[in-house]
């Protein structure tokens, strides 16, 4: 096999386990929703980022228009502190088996599944609320493959893009400051 035996096409995580499912399509990468479908004897997972380095994890944010912040900066900064918060319970392992359960009942994914997941692993250090070194230079990453790959035509500042402000104003008022752990850019 060679690479030009491949066709690359990107799908989204629903469409990519429906035709993963359908046979439509021979692989996918993806993420912890594919062990559902290896639960179903649909696929088999070849390769897990999990004991990998930490660069291979996904990040998520939440994102608000800057007139949105501008217009309604209370409520942005209340949206914050709620998910800070969230976050707070959410990291503290003395709920992570109600974390679980409160998870599988989305029916993302099993209860058993979650575990699975999140084996071996602090729930501070996944479900930290920090725009460290770390998330930045993810985001700087992304960006960079972004343009090398031509998905995008130009770079911007991920540093100008990211406001610190409403989480810092949270970290502090929660004194909350040093309850995470601050990961450097390299994962460490």
């Amino acid at each position: 096999m060679t690479e030009k035996d491949i066709k690359a096409i990107n799908l989204d995580t629903a469409t990519s386990q429906a035709a993963l499912t359908t046979k439509d399509v021979e692989a996918v990468f993806g993420g912890y929703e594919l062990l559902k479908l290896r639960d179903k004897d649909i696929a088999r997972i070849v390769y897990s980022s999990k004991n990998d380095s930490p660069i291979f994890t996904r990040q998520t944010h939440v994102l608000v228009t800057e007139n949105f912040e501008k217009k309604y900066p209370a409520a942005t900064q209340r949206l914050v502190n709620t998910l800070l918060r969230t976050a707070k319970w959410g990291a503290d392992e003395a709920n992570r088996e109600e974390v679980f359960n409160l998870w599988a009942h989305t029916g993302t994914l099993t209860l058993a599944n979650w575990k699975e997941d999140f084996s071996g692993e602090p729930l501070r250090i996944r479900l930290s609320p920090l725009f460290d070194s770390f998330l930045t230079a993810r985001y700087k990453d992304a960006v960079d493959q972004a343009v090398k790959f031509k998905l995008t035509r130009k770079r911007f500042d991920v540093d100008q893009w990211i406001d610190r402000s409403y989480l810092n104003t949270a970290l502090k008022e929660m004194k909350l400051e040093n309850y995470w752990p601050v990961t450097q850019a390299d994962g460490k």
